[in-house]
């Protein structure tokens, strides 16, 4: 037993030294020192006799294990740490040590001048200087010198223009002059004298070259923006530039507008020349980064669909310094300006074309979309709005994505009559339009025959089709504030909590019959519906952490479809058919969820998005796309969140009464009443403000692109 116990012992032993072994490898793998190497010179260089020995002293760092190669003359004579050179021919030779590790290969170089036995005095300049050198770069040349006694030195240099000496053991070599220039050295002592000598071609001189930053920079810049880089050169003439951005040459001038449409970190270089051809270089790494759209044509990647007879303005979105634009319509070109309104057509179903080429220089940057003609309101943001509690009723109107007003739709197409009084909610179903009114028709200021608590109007010809009046709900509902319509026999109606009637914030209506059925209140849930979302024809309601398939012709909450980990505020649909579950927006932590159509979660995830104190009358507002999602409450910082970078902006503030959206369709924010920003900059800048009128107290705004079956 005790045999087998020790050998056990041993194995043991022997795997832990393997596993340490391993660890070494690797730290040295990670953590090792590439070598350098150097000669440890005597004073007056190597020299030796024939047929003598001399052992070059060297001096080596670096991680072990290194390898060695010598050479003498070029050629590979040792490959052990330590060299002991002979000759039996005198001369001058040159000796070189490499030293080389996992980390790299470093090489010192020298001369040894060997001499016939007996010699007084003999001298070998050092020609590893180089034969060519350059003017204004300082060089020392050195000179083996063999010797039994002190000896003094006369360095002679010649050139067509000057003469000039030295005294000195090493020549501090250093002229003004390009051509060639001879050297010289005579050593002599108490028996004699030596001389050598060797001609350098001296050519321009160095640089030293970097790369500017503007000023207060760093070296980062939006996509699509440019950043302006600058050179700096100190020493010889420069007679060209060359920058280099990730190996591609990008100008040959002395500056360089850096510009690139997708984010990433690209390194810059800028290589200068002299006269004599010879390259000096400088590096700079550039980050680029993704802010929102910087660069190109408004509304790029999206087919933009305009009504009928509609014109549409097309924006260029570049801050370049004489940038060239050419827009083209199905290969035609069409204009030349920054900006191009398409002149509309009557063919509804007909696409178009439309191209954008910008140019500066050789550099061009295609852009492609189409434009689709369709019928009057079936492409934009109906708005619609309060008006006041006691002396006008509500209003709605429409903006195409084409930029087209349409005001006072209902009264302009319903003999004058009004809107329910107090209009709040809208919805968009199978080209109908569904209006909730708080306070229902107002007998006092209303016109007959106008709208109700729930108006429903044709889409494409805004005549009133039916509407409900308060008595028909024999006040079960009071106050109501949105409509979700599901089928086209059944809306749900939502109030809000402070207004509701037996402690339910939520009804069922039957279109078609014309009668009201209960309320929809869930048994055991204990609370009310906290959001709303319809998508495909199907209902579904957040309640806490849960969301249930609406069971509408049974008027009751069904089957619960999905459990998130966070209580559910809101439920957005975007232009892709995808929802939004957010937590609760006065949280500076937010929780975010995407959906399917069919409530299937795709991805969560929480950022810190804060948004500023509002007001009864300033609530926050949210507003999503298929990417991008915005955060905001009136007056305070605009916040943009990007989900697919988990990523937040602030923006600059903004001021609005309910009426705050971003219409993915154009890549723009709408807010007030109405001005359309840009965020592409990282800020909101404003680009279009249009003119409604007969409407005050916009309730919302909401874009036919967001309906899946209008």
């Amino acid at each position: 037993m005790k045999k087998i116990k020790y050998l056990y012992l041993l194995l043991l032993a022997v795997m832990s030294c393997s596993v340490m072994t391993s660890c070494s490898n690797d730290d040295d793998d990670n953590y090792g020192v590439a070598p350098a190497v150097q000669f440890v010179e005597p004073e007056n260089g190597f020299s030796v006799e024939i047929n003598e020995t001399l052992a070059p002293e060297i001096k080596v760092t670096g991680t072990d294990p290194l390898t060695y190669s010598w050479t003498v003359d070029g050629k590979e004579v040792a490959t052990d740490r330590a060299y002991v050179f002979r000759k039996n021919a005198e001369g001058v030779y040159n000796l070189s040590v490499t030293a080389k590790n996992n980390k790299g290969v470093a090489t010192a170089e020298t001369q040894v001048l060997v001499v016939k036995p007996g010699t007084d005095i003999a001298v070998a300049i050092d020609r590893t200087a180089g034969e060519e050198l350059m003017r204004y770069n300082p060089t020392v040349i050195k000179a083996n010198v063999h010797s039994l006694h002190n000896v003094d030195y006369l360095w002679t240099i010649e050139s067509k223009d000057s003469t000039w000496t030295s005294t000195d053991k090493d020549l501090d070599f250093y002229t003004p002059f390009t051509g060639t220039h001879k050297v010289s050295l005579t050593v002599s002592n108490i028996l004699g004298q030596a001389t050598d000598e060797f001609t350098v071609d001296v050519k321009y001189g160095p640089i030293d070259v970097a790369i500017v930053l503007p000023d207060d920079e760093e070296a980062k810049v939006e996509c699509g923006k440019i950043l302006k880089l600058a050179s700096t050169v100190a020493g010889d003439s420069v007679v060209s530039y060359k920058w280099l951005v990730d190996g591609k040459q990008a100008s040959d001038s002395a500056t360089l507008d850096f510009v690139k449409l997708e984010p990433g970190d690209y390194e810059v270089s800028l290589i200068v020349a002299n006269l004599s051809g010879k390259e000096f270089e400088a590096k700079q790494k550039v980050n680029v980064y993704n802010a929102g759209f910087r660069f190109g044509l408004r509304l790029a990647g999206i087919e933009t669909e305009i009504g009928e007879g509609e014109t549409i303005t097309l924006n260029a979105v570049c801050d370049w310094e004489n940038a060239k634009y050419e827009w083209s319509v199905d290969g035609k070109v069409v204009s030349t300006d920054k900006d191009y309104t398409f002149p509309g057509s009557t063919e509804i179903g007909k696409v178009f074309k439309v191209n954008l080429v910008i140019s500066r220089g050789d550099e061009k940057y295609p852009f492609e979309k189409t434009i689709k003609i369709t019928e009057r309101y079936a492409s934009g943001a109906f708005l619609l709005f309060e008006g006041n509690m006691t002396s006008e009723n509500g209003a709605i109107s429409f903006i195409s994505d084409g930029g087209t007003v349409y005001n006072k739709l209902f009264r302009e197409n319903n003999g004058g009559a009004q809107l329910g009084n107090v209009s709040q909610g809208l919805f968009l179903r199978d080209r109908k339009i569904y209006i909730v009114a708080q306070n229902g028709q107002n007998t006092a200021y209303g016109v007959p025959n106008g709208g109700g608590l729930v108006t429903i109007m044709d889409g494409r010809t805004m005549k009133k089709i039916d509407s409900y009046n308060v008595d028909f709900f024999e006040n079960k509902i009071k106050w109501p504030r949105e409509i979700y319509v599901p089928t086209e026999r059944y809306a749900i109606l939502k109030s809000s909590n402070q207004m509701s009637v037996n402690g339910s914030t939520n009804g069922v209506l039957d279109m078609v019959n014309r009668t009201y059925d209960e309320m929809i209140f869930p048994e055991g849930a204990g609370t009310s519906v906290n959001a709303y979302v319809v998508r495909k024809g199907k209902a579904y309601a957040a309640i806490k952490q849960d969301i249930y398939l609406v069971d509408v012709a049974n008027h009751k909450i069904g089957e619960k479809v999905l459990t998130l980990d966070f209580n559910i505020s809101e439920l957005l649909p975007s232009r892709d058919g995808s929802v939004w579950a957010i937590s609760s927006l006065s949280d500076n932590q937010k929780t975010i969820a995407k959906l399917t159509s069919d409530m299937k979660l795709v991805a969560q995830k929480s950022a810190r998005i804060v948004m500023g104190e509002g007001s009864v009358m300033s609530p926050a507002a949210v507003s999503a796309g298929s990417d991008y999602i915005f955060f905001a409450t009136s007056g305070n910082p605009v916040v943009k969140y990007h989900f697919e970078t988990n990523t937040a902006t602030t923006m600059n503030s903004v001021s609005f009464y309910n009426a705050f959206a971003y219409n993915e369709a154009k890549g723009t924010l709408y807010v007030g009443q109405i001005d359309e920003y840009d965020f592409s900059g990282g800020v909101l800048e404003q680009i279009n403000k249009y003119s409604v009128s007969g409407a005050s107290w916009p309730a919302g705004i909401w874009f036919t692109s967001n309906f899946d079956e209008w």
